[in-house]
């Protein structure tokens, strides 16, 4: 099997979950497919031009933002010991999280191309296919394709998405067109609950048509990451149980204190040697 070189595109190594868990996950998991050598290389290509530097960039916004909070929050403390007054202030907030939201937003985009090399079809390069239903379809583009071809389990997991990915998606649409059909994104920053209590920074769509709770930001956030990265490897992990190579393969997840600091992998694939194992001959 040819092998593949994984460049260094940023300054987070292996070590880093999201590196281990796209690219290198990605490259143990491609060979279990049974599609052209073409189209590994192209979705291995995907993944570390196209979607692994934007889930960096996504969660170096996050990291940075949970550090500031931490340091503003011990910064506060220290003025209210001694009975002093102070209101927590992140500096920066909004630009990162209209920043975050953004390139997120192209990531969901993204994956349609790696959904397209990996199960041969020919969606839109748009968000939308995971999350929009147009016409009288019965959901999102690519879960109304996966219900013709792959079957109802996976077509509806993908709907299940839905719910995140369009919140992420009318957020990012709320800050680019404000007013418009996803509302306006009101962003808060710390605000003083009860005497030296504050209330954490939050966000909440508003507008005509749009009822939306107030949400905690970071928390959004950190759901965000996590799920977006879950997506990429069930939609990967999928497109081996549809096409793979050597039947029967088994997928199995790694219990995350048993994953190699160096290459904290989530998911394995191997082949179940049991099944072809012989029978013991009946007993006479």
């Amino acid at each position: 099997m040819r092998s593949y070189v994984i460049p260094k595109m940023s300054n987070h190594g292996s070590s880093h979950p999201i590196v281990a868990r796209l690219s290198i996950q990605t490259v143990d998991m491609r060979q279990w497919m049974d599609i052209p050598d073409q189209t590994k290389q192209d979705v291995i290509s995907t993944i570390i031009n196209e979607l692994q530097p934007k889930l960096l960039q996504c969660s170096d916004i996050y990291v940075r933002l949970l550090s500031a909070k931490e340091t503003t929050l011990a910064d506060a403390t220290e003025v209210l010991g001694p009975g002093g007054q102070t209101l927590p202030h992140l500096i920066g907030l909004r630009e990162d999280s209209e920043a975050f939201l953004n390139v997120a937003k192209q990531y969901v985009r993204d994956l349609s191309m790696l959904f397209n090399h990996l199960f041969g079809t020919s969606l839109k390069r748009e968000a939308k296919v995971f999350w929009e239903q147009r016409g009288s379809a019965t959901g999102p583009a690519a879960s109304v394709w996966a219900a013709g071809v792959v079957g109802e389990d996976f077509a509806q997991w993908l709907s299940d998405q839905r719910g995140w990915i369009g919140e992420l998606c009318k957020k990012r649409n709320a800050v680019e067109h404000p007013e418009d059909k996803s509302g306006t994104l009101n962003i808060n920053n710390f605000r003083r609950y009860q005497g030296n209590q504050f209330l954490p920074p939050s966000w909440q769509r508003v507008g005509k048509d749009v009822q939306c709770v107030e949400t905690d930001l970071l928390g959004d956030l950190e759901v965000y990451l996590d799920s977006m990265l879950r997506f990429t490897e069930e939609i990967i992990a999928s497109a081996v149980k549809l096409r793979p190579n050597f039947p029967p393969i088994e997928i199995f997840e790694i219990e995350e204190d048993a994953r190699k600091p160096e290459a904290p992998v989530r998911l394995k694939a191997s082949v179940d040697l049991a099944k072809f194992r012989p029978k013991s001959p009946p007993d006479n």
